[in-house]
């Protein structure tokens, strides 16, 4: 399955959809989390995790998650796993398509398809992949983004559906995944 959204391409929906919010503080929620993600997206650890406080929520659950579900409850350890994943010269931040925004005072909700590149020993619970191959997977996910009172983004919980496409890629994949422009 081809690509289905770059990382440029959902972050101007992001933009287009933070200029359609009349709510100041769902529009502010959303720019908080494009900053967030787009520091994932670029491997800007500091910018994603200057949204974050010390003890930030970082939990990834369902079908693919580096093949174990995790939860960790400190901003040290959510930049840790996204500094595993620039090590291995993986994006933590992949793209988005067909985003949806809930937006609530306590904070947001998207529902997406998620599409990331990662090795097959990543993919260990939804199926048998050459361990040492890179693999572009597809799947829907739910995130929940709660918010302090005063905006800033507390952390992120993933919820992962099982993949819908995963197919062989390599590090030119990667770079068309992330794209910005």
């Amino acid at each position: 399955m081809a690509i289905l959204s770059t990382a440029g391409e959902a972050l101007a929906r992001l933009d287009d959809l933070a200029n359609t919010l009349d709510n100041p503080r769902h529009r502010a929620m959303l720019q908080a989390f494009r900053r967030h993600w787009h520091g994932e997206v670029t491997g800007d650890l500091d910018a994603a995790m200057a949204e974050l406080p010390d003890n930030s929520h970082f939990a990834v659950l369902g079908a693919v998650a580096s093949g174990q579900p995790f939860e960790v409850n400190t901003a040290q350890a959510h930049r840790a796993i996204y500094q595993m994943m620039l090590d291995l010269k993986l994006n933590p931040g992949g793209a988005f398509s067909s985003e949806r925004f809930a937006f609530a005072d306590w904070g947001l909700v998207m529902e997406a398809v998620y599409s990331n590149v990662v090795y097959g020993r990543m993919l260990e619970n939804v199926g048998k992949y050459e361990p040492d191959h890179l693999f572009l997977f597809h799947l829907r996910m739910t995130m929940v983004c709660p918010f302090s009172a005063t905006g800033q983004m507390l952390g992120k919980r993933d919820y992962l559906a099982a993949p819908f496409s995963i197919e062989p890629a390599d590090r030119s994949t990667i770079e068309r995944l992330t794209a910005l422009v």
